[in-house]
């Protein structure tokens, strides 16, 4: 499986693939590097019986969707049905990807557009966690490195993840991270 990322080096208008992070083993949490994003450490995602919960499962992310977002939102995709609708709104008037499906009795979809801005960004999500009442997306506004390619590129950044299915309200938290100067 692979992730489709815009970074340093190309035009963000092209998307890019790239083998998603070793997921971690029973035990461990999944962390997104030393200071996890400037995220409180996490605690380890457990579902009801106390198992743990694997990391989200990226399926595809890019740098241009035809959804027209006003502010960063978060979309939970319950059925094949709202996926299939998704998928045709996020690549209209684009060359078709058709994108791996889900068994959605047991898993969902998680969709995160990020604030269209000229500022050449990509989106990425790194951890969805379990909370009281539902579930926090954490998700990355990747900057171009100063030098690169597409630094002012207009973006409508956009990931989908994969995840178990989980209830209660979805609550989307977005940090900018700099990439490194070309």
């Amino acid at each position: 499986m692979a992730l489709a990322v815009a970074g340093c080096g190309d035009d963000a208008t092209s998307d890019q693939t790239t083998e998603p992070p070793a997921e971690p083993t029973a035990g461990t949490t999944q962390t997104s590097g030393d200071d996890n994003y400037g995220y409180p450490p996490e605690e380890p995602r457990k579902n009801a019986d106390g198992e743990l919960l694997p990391p989200p499962v990226q399926i595809y992310g890019g740098d241009k969707s035809s959804k027209k977002v006003d502010k960063d939102t978060v979309v939970i995709v319950s059925s094949q049905k709202q996926f299939d609708k998704l998928q045709k709104a996020i690549f209209k008037g684009q060359e078709d990807r058709p994108l791996p499906s889900t068994d959605f009795k047991t898993r969902q979809m998680i969709v995160v557009f990020l604030e269209p801005k000229r500022d050449g960004a990509s989106a990425q999500v790194t951890t969805v966690r379990k909370r009281k009442n539902g579930f926090t997306v954490d998700a990355l506004r990747l900057m171009p490195g100063k030098g690169c390619p597409g630094q002012n590129a207009d973006t409508t950044p956009y990931s989908i993840v994969e995840t178990d299915n989980l209830k209660g309200d979805a609550e989307l938290k977005v940090k900018n991270q700099d990439s490194p100067a070309c």
